[in-house]
């Protein structure tokens, strides 16, 4: 008989089966493992969520120094530093009579509210903390020297309600429960009621709202439609503006809206001002609530629908003592709480929006999210059906006039039928403003233009407009007992004609004081430069033939101020003021309203030409100078002018408009119906001489990126250093951008790990062995916007940077280089999602602050990438095609860029993130006009640009280089690659560009402390490795086994066959 291996392995069922099974699964696993290390995409990815590469590290430099050993110890500092911060940010916006607040030592306190358990400590999304580590309510009032109703505190922990998960991103909602248990269960436990006489001392009571990132505050509380599976498929209301469909959970009616009490809060209010005298209300919110209820009564009948009821509502106004912001505090910065209510902090937190009294009154909510409309914020054809793909949009018809701007501005320029009271109609609590247990009383010590000191009305002259003024403040604290600190606030009050749009009072800068003892005083110094209070002329409404920055000749007043507001009702605050003069220009050309005119910026060396660059935008969709689309906000008519809401018609466009919005960047240039035109200003046509192979690293005459550290941007060694590099290896650096930057091992460039987000280092995408860890949960920015204080700002940076310098202890030891934060939108609604990220409604608050933050870090080494550049003020449909945003440009400039003017001017960023949505029809990191001409060439940056996540098609990688962007925050290199894109010399050139930005930027950056030589493979690759080893052995002994007894059944069978 013929004893063949294959009859062997196929004459027997056992031998077969293990053929079959073992071939199948381990080439299964190969053909896995070799795709998820060879194909880069899938391993960047895993590395991602997995765990990267671990470096192995040589001789360390200590460039960048940290000022702690470990990550216990910086850990430890960093709670620290984030419950001072609570403490200055926290803000005191109520005190009855000034003296219900601080309460007596050792007080008995009941604390209502479902959210007293169930605390906001954050918001949701990018930028959120898996941080388990979070103090409460509770303890924060018992190392203060309160005791608390147990009882209750239990009551709350078991009863219904607490809010709901955050909605997915992109998800559009109706309404939204605020989680308040119903009164009813409260009124009939008798555990938590019967112990209300032991704790009655004060009654807080919390009130919380979410926020977070891909979806805005709900403007309804109508039910929301859910499909089969349970998803959001429509958001509440029918395709009929202002009719909804049910009501959530809570709510009064559905025209109701999220950040109003709703019924459940407000019979709580109720019964607790029954119950109790004295009463605190706790707003742990990071977006304002409205709060036309702590001081109107007909406030409670319009929109709480209470009548006949008077005695219970005054009864509520009345014991309503005290209301405390304390936005979302982090994971410790709630030990702040307690010792603010007991006086041991003395409060000094000022608001960063104005408190508004009725939301709908607001001008920006006409235009925001969906339009209270399913779709209505989206663009349809002209036979009005929506077109295959939807493209959405919103326009700020509010113009310039954002936040106080407006408020401020109507109540100094009223319209005929505004009446006296229409601030306070309008307004609960201004801007800037919070109350101290101390009071401070304000001098003006001098004032100067440069090194020159000025007297009031000095008149300015042609040698003066490139100066800076500054006021030099005196502070006293006039209280008998209590130190406190103050913050002072300068604004600035520009001459009207009614041409160019202007608000009444700009705040220029701020400051706050140092701890100043009772009757002690502190001189602090205010500053800003003439440039920075010029109005942008973008349309020539003055008519003098110019557009740009220019200050218009008349007087100027310089309000010393402890609020927005101070000028026409001081609140028991301080205001001073000053005032200089611009004479009326001489120039030829100059009529009798010009006065100095900026064709540059005098203070950035060799700044661009300040020119229009939006006009495509200013005027709306096909707009014009002459035939505009939009109407914009102005104080020469405030009613006619209002904003509304965009009506069917006004959202029709023609089909082939439609198409020219949604083409495709990239199948357009490889179809070429685009192309790099010689017009263009990023085109070349001079192909750079890249190297062939990549340098040995070893070799005497390769230059490291080592050798690169403190070069100057424009030193010609950097054109040396880049001719070392490949093509691919230039296409690696700027497409597989995600939380990090790729190893270039030729030139010594070690992998960098960059992470979110603005409330310290989160870890967002990784599942396991996470580098980032163990690191602190901040509060949320608004409070440290609130705060005012620049210097704890950058004491903020630099502890982000200490974190970043101990990085990894428990892996790699590498450092973490890069930050996506400080994040600095405006919160141009109070029903943006995302405002818990941001600062303020003011872009000088969210500049400075941000400013501080970034030299902070800059200091520790970290690439900040401040984001989301520019206009990303809402969540919704940003990112479904790109939400084109239209503004005019003088509200770009004078509001939605100047943050990240002050951040890159004073804080010298090396980083910047781009955003997903479009100024007009322009993705913002494909716009060169954003990204090159003002960003760089106006403004002087120097360093990286980095995409949001670049998901959606439109956020394309070459669109992105042609522009100025550099790097691409995710792991695809499709849009690079292609072999029309690698034969362009424009795209090359562009690759190398963006390659110089991205290495100087790390050359400068806290990795290069580190000396890496070599990698170990991440966890996951040997996990693979082991299970293919495993899977083998396995095999193998199986297949000895079955092949060893086949062997021995066959032998049998050829002794039975020669027997025969």
């Amino acid at each position: 008989m013929k004893r063949g291996f294959k009859k062997i392995i196929w004459g027997n069922t056992s031998t077969r089966i293990w053929f079959l099974v073992s071939s199948i699964v381990m080439v299964f696993f190969l053909t896995v493992t070799i795709i998820a290390t060879q194909q880069s995409f899938i391993k960047s990815t895993l590395d991602i969520a997995l765990g990267y590469p671990r470096a192995i590290t040589g001789e360390e430099q200590e460039l960048f120094v940290g000022d702690y050993n470990s990550k216990e110890e910086v850990l430890d500092a960093a709670n620290q530093l984030n419950i001072e911060i609570a403490s200055e940010g926290f803000t005191l916006l109520h005190n009855k009579n000034g003296n219900s607040l601080p309460l007596s030592k050792n007080a008995k306190l009941s604390v209502f509210g479902k959210n007293s358990t169930n605390l906001l400590y954050g918001g949701s999304g990018s930028g959120a903390s898996q941080s388990g580590d979070n103090k409460t309510i509770f303890d924060s009032l018992t190392e203060a020297g309160f005791t608390y109703n147990e009882k209750l505190k239990r009551f709350y922990e078991t009863s219904s309600g607490g809010r709901g998960r955050s909605p997915d991103f992109d998800q559009i909602i109706g309404g939204f429960p605020t989680g308040e248990t119903p009164v009813s269960e409260l009124i009939n436990s008798e555990s938590a009621q019967e112990n209300y006489s032991g704790y009655t001392d004060a009654a807080l009571v919390v009130f919380t709202r979410i926020g977070g990132e891909g979806f805005d505050l709900p403007r309804s509380m109508a039910n929301a439609t859910l499909n089969s599976a349970g998803k959001v498929t429509q958001s509440g209301y029918t395709d009929i503006p202002g009719v909804y469909k049910g009501t959530i959970e809570g709510a009064r009616k559905n025209t109701d809206h999220y950040l109003q009490l709703d019924a459940n809060e407000v019979d709580l209010l109720l019964h607790v001002t029954e119950k109790f005298e004295k009463v605190i209300l706790i707003l742990n919110t990071n977006n304002t609530l409205e709060l036309g209820f702590l001081d109107d009564p007909e406030y409670w009948k319009t929109t709480f629908g209470i009548t006949g009821r008077d005695d219970e509502v005054n009864r509520a106004i009345d014991r309503i003592c005290g209301a405390l912001w304390i936005g979302s505090p982090g994971s410790h910065g709630i030990m702040a709480l307690g010792k603010i209510l007991s006086g041991e902090i003395n409060p000094s937190g000022k608001t960063t929006n104005t408190y508004v009294r009725n939301f709908w009154n607001d001008p920006t909510i006409q235009n925001f999210g969906n339009n209270n409309e399913q779709d209505g914020n989206a663009y349809r054809l002209a036979d009005g059906s929506f077109p295959s793909t939807k493209a959405y949009y919103v326009e700020y018809e509010e113009g310039i006039y954002v936040g106080y701007r407006y408020w401020e501005t109507r109540a100094a320029d009223p319209h005929p039928t505004d009446g006296l009271d229409w601030y306070e109609k309008n307004v609960v609590f201004p801007f800037g403003y919070g109350l101290s247990y101390s009071n401070f009383s304000w001098t003006i010590d001098n004032i100067k233009l440069g090194n020159k000191e000025i007297a009031d009305n000095y008149i300015l002259t042609e040698a003066d407009y490139d100066k800076q003024i500054t006021i030099n403040v005196k502070v006293k604290n006039e209280s008998e007992t209590r130190s406190g600190k103050d913050v002072v606030q300068l604004y600035i009050e520009t001459p009207y004609y009614n041409g160019i749009e202007k608000a009444f009072v700009v705040l220029t800068d701020f400051i706050k004081t140092p701890e100043i003892d009772p009757k002690k005083t502190a001189v602090v110094s205010l500053s800003f430069n003439l440039f920075d209070i010029a109005s942008y002329d973008y349309n020539d409404d003055n008519s003098n033939g110019f557009a740009g920055w220019e200050l218009e000749k008349g007087e100027y007043t310089m309000y010393v101020m402890s609020h927005a507001n101070a000028w026409r009702n001081p609140r028991n605050q301080n205001i001073l003021t000053s005032k200089f003069v611009i004479p009326q220009s001489t120039k030829q050309g100059a009529n009798e309203f010009t006065g100095f005119q900026y064709l540059k910026d005098p203070n950035i060396q060799n700044s661009a030409d300040i020119v229009n660059r939006f006009d495509d935008v200013s005027y709306g969709i096909d707009g014009t100078k002459e035939n505009p689309k939009i109407k914009y906000l102005s104080r020469t008519n405030w009613v006619d002018t209002f904003p509304k809401t965009p009506t069917f018609d006004e959202r029709k466009v023609a089909t082939q408009r439609w198409i020219s919005m949604n083409t495709n960047w990239q199948a357009a240039f490889e179809a070429g119906v685009i192309s790099d035109n010689p017009e263009d200003p990023w085109y070349s046509e001079t192909m750079p001489n890249q190297a062939i192979s990549e340098v040995d690293p070893n070799a005497e005459e390769t230059i490291a990126l080592n050798d690169m550290i403190g070069i100057p941007y424009d030193d010609p060694k950097w054109d040396e250093f880049l001719d070392q590099l490949t093509v691919s290896q230039m296409i690696n650096l700027v497409g597989l951008g995600a939380f990090g930057t790729v190893s270039l091992s030729s030139i010594g460039l070690p992998i960098a790990q960059h992470s979110d987000g603005p409330a310290g280092f989160t870890n967002f995408m990784a599942l396991e062995q996470a580098p980032v860890y163990d690191t602190c949960f901040y509060a949320s920015p608004v409070i440290l916007g609130a705060t005012y204080n620049k210097e704890l700002a950058e004491e903020f940076g630099t502890m982000i940077g200490n974190e970043a310098l101990v990085g990894n202890e428990r892996g790699d030891k590498m450092p973490y280089s890069g930050w996506y934060a400080p994040a600095i939108n405006i919160h141009r609604s109070q029903f943006s999602g995302r405002n818990w990220e941001y600062y303020s409604e003011d872009p000088i608050v969210s500049g400075k602050i941000g400013a501080r933050i970034v030299k902070g870090a800059r200091e520790k080494g970290v690439i900040t990438f401040a984001k989301h550049f520019a206009l990303n003020d809402q969540e919704t449909s940003r990112s479904q095609l790109g939400i084109m945003t239209w503004a005019n440009e003088q509200s770009m400039r004078e509001i939605y860029l100047k943050a990240f003017e002050i951040l890159v001017k004073e804080g010298k960023s090396l980083g910047i993130m781009s955003s997903y949505n479009r100024i007009g029809v322009s993705w913002t990191g494909g716009d060169y006009r954003l990204m090159t001409e003002i960003l760089r060439d106006e403004w002087g940056f120097c360093g990286v640009v980095v995409t949001d996540y670049a998901t959606p098609s439109y956020v394309n990688p070459s669109h992105m280089i042609r522009a100025g962007g550099d790097l691409q925050l995710n792991q695809g290199l499709s849009g690079l690659n292609s072999n029309v894109f690698k034969d362009s010399a424009t795209h090359v050139t562009q690759l190398r560009r963006a390659s110089k930005n991205i290495l100087y930027s790390t050359a400068n950056s806290n990795l290069m402390n580190k000396m890496v030589i070599g990698y170990k493979l991440p966890y996951w690759i040997i996990g693979l490795i082991c299970v293919n080893i495993g899977l083998f052995v396995i095999f193998s002994g199986w297949g000895a086994v079955v092949i060893t007894l086949a062997y021995k059944k066959q032998n049998k069978k050829e002794e039975r066959y020669l027997k025969k």
